[in-house]
């Protein structure tokens, strides 16, 4: 359930925010070289890129978990991979202790 945000989480909301912003700007690269949107190419790359990310920011929260650095957010229950959200976690599933 989302809820409305006065701030995102300075950690983790941001790590979520400024990530998914790099792997747009990647994939919007990789369209420009590659070509079509819809070619096998692009699909190959996309799916490549987006899985990289997004099991890069599942380690980065599971290792920030462990240390005791961010916890599970219990305002959502928020996936990685269905992007921002108005919450607290801004999509990511995790606040900071």
């Amino acid at each position: 359930m989302d809820r409305d945000i006065e701030e995102k989480d300075v950690i983790t909301g941001t790590i979520y925010q400024e990530t998914l912003s790099a792997m747009k700007r990647i994939l919007d690269l990789g369209e420009f070289k590659i070509g079509a949107s819809n070619s096998r190419d692009f699909a190959f790359f996309k799916r490549e890129v987006m899985d990289s990310t997004y099991t890069a920011l599942s380690n980065i929260y599971a290792e920030m978990e462990e240390d005791g650095i961010a916890k599970q957010c219990p305002y959502c229950d928020a996936d990685l991979r269905k992007g921002w959200r108005s919450c607290t976690c801004r999509g990511s599933g995790y606040v900071s202790c």
